[in-house]
């Protein structure tokens, strides 16, 4: 899956329901450490429909520096009752992916977010752990274009056939001027 997909996204509100899990720790101290089923209607889960939602071409953003707001596909309005937006991309998996070497994303984001595949958290950089809500605030970054990240401990969470990636990106404030995100997935063998 490469740079400048389609995605399914959607402004952070009270309409993106996530489960918490039993047992989960709301500070972020304690890991999960046992896998646990996501109901259809969180978000994150693979079976969640998000027919509703918008459809559009990455990069998805909103910035002040015309150099970068030229690489943009899809623009946001900056947008200060809502710090976040969600994302959902499905993909065909042909082949077993059990003898891949390492998965690589390469992540395009400002200020903060984090990963989903098949419904298991696998990647956040930029913002704190534990419960995250769609008003939450992530870190200041500078903005980061196709940072690559290896996944290779997470190649076990794809299958055969249908699998979903759903991202959260967060500003590190309602009222800031640049919000980017893209994303690409390659696997080595």
């Amino acid at each position: 899956m490469g740079i400048q997909q389609k995605w399914r996204y959607h402004r952070g509100d009270a309409s993106i329901k996530a489960v918490i899990p039993e047992g989960f720790d709301g500070t972020g101290e304690n890991p999960i450490t046992a896998p646990f089923h996501l109901p259809a209607d969180d978000w994150r889960s693979p079976d969640f429909s998000d027919a509703e939602w918008k459809t559009g071409r990455a990069p998805f953003g909103h910035t002040n520096r015309l150099q970068e707001e030229k690489r943009l596909q899809t623009r946001f309005k900056p947008d200060p009752a809502s710090p976040s937006y969600y994302f959902r991309h499905t993909f065909i998996l042909s082949e077993e992916p059990k003898e891949w070497r390492d998965m690589i994303v390469k992540l395009s984001y400002e200020d903060g977010l984090i990963l989903y595949l098949n419904g298991e958290e696998v990647f956040r950089d930029g913002i704190r752990t534990g419960l995250i809500l769609p008003s939450s605030l992530a870190i200041t970054n500078q903005g980061t274009w196709y940072r690559e990240v290896s996944l290779r401990n997470h190649i076990n969470k794809l299958r055969m056939g249908s699998n979903t990636l759903a991202v959260q990106v967060h500003r590190s404030h309602p009222g800031s001027p640049d919000f980017l995100f893209d994303m690409s997935l390659s696997y080595i063998k």
